[in-house]
């Protein structure tokens, strides 16, 4: 059943004041701003094709202006896309459970402890992490909201004196961090062998954070990547520096081939 016009008018205000609309802008096209001032106070009912208007104009369901139910998680992604983070994880945390949800909740508490922390909110910034760390290590295991949450903790804890706590927390991210470049380097390697060259650059620069013992690999897996994309020069100069951090000599004899082949091939052209 719909709700009241007092309760129908109170959302699209919320949802205008979110999406940072004037009524103006929001009535645009569709009624007039006084008549919006009205639908907005509940001394009006909007039409059913102003109702639709309104709607699309704020990135949620007619049904959900209408009474307020419907597909929560939906409401909750369009609030994050506009970074209204508390309302999406609101709208999130009413949502049925689901891996979907899982993220989007891992994502929205990330970013609302980045806000928090930027506003210079210590208390506000710990609370928003230590919530993104529980939804980060449930279906999805989002390694930048989980790095980020991480680093967040380690300097709320250093602000707040907590000189154990900081380092304790500063060592959990690096090992977080070591797992994560760990991965893209294992993604890229396959994405080499596979000769998808976008995925594999892609996937080298996501590391946000080297770890020393992981820094030839690296090199190598870039010289690689500026073999395939015929850059011999570029090629050259990672594998030197991968030899300098010790590669095992079986990844640099095959690269040191490939690029004794390159360059042969450039000879002959």
């Amino acid at each position: 059943m719909p709700d009241t016009k007092a309760a129908i008018g109170a959302r699209i205000r919320a949802r205008r004041q979110a999406c940072g609309l004037t009524q103006q802008a929001l009535a645009e096209g569709i009624v007039t701003r006084n008549m919006l001032s009205q639908i907005e106070n509940g001394l009006a009912m909007p039409s059913v094709r102003s109702l639709e208007a309104f709607a699309e104009r704020l990135s949620v369901k007619a049904g959900w202006l209408l009474s307020g139910g419907g597909d929560e998680l939906y409401q909750a992604r369009q609030a994050f896309s506009i970074g209204d983070n508390e309302t999406a994880i609101a709208l999130a945390l009413d949502a049925p459970s689901s891996a979907e949800r899982q993220l989007l909740c891992c994502q929205a508490y990330c970013r609302a402890a980045n806000t928090a922390l930027a506003l210079g909110n210590a208390d506000a910034a710990k609370k928003f992490a230590q919530a993104c760390l529980e939804y980060c290590d449930g279906v999805y295991d989002n390694a930048k909201s989980k790095l980020s949450a991480l680093r967040i903790l380690a300097i709320t804890a250093l602000l707040g004196g907590d000189g154990e706590d900081a380092v304790l927390a500063f060592h959990t991210a690096h090992s977080a961090e070591a797992i994560e470049a760990k991965h893209n380097l294992v993604m890229a390697k396959y994405y080499l062998d596979q000769e998808n060259l976008s995925a594999a650059e892609h996937a080298i620069w996501s590391i946000t954070t080297l770890p020393d013992e992981q820094k030839g690999i690296y090199l190598l897996l870039r010289g690689k990547l500026a073999l395939r994309q015929e850059k011999r020069d570029a090629a050259q100069s990672f594998l030197k520096q991968a030899e300098a951090h010790g590669v095992p000599y079986p990844f640099l004899a095959e690269l040191n081939e490939s690029l004794k082949e390159a360059f042969d091939d450039a000879a002959e052209d």
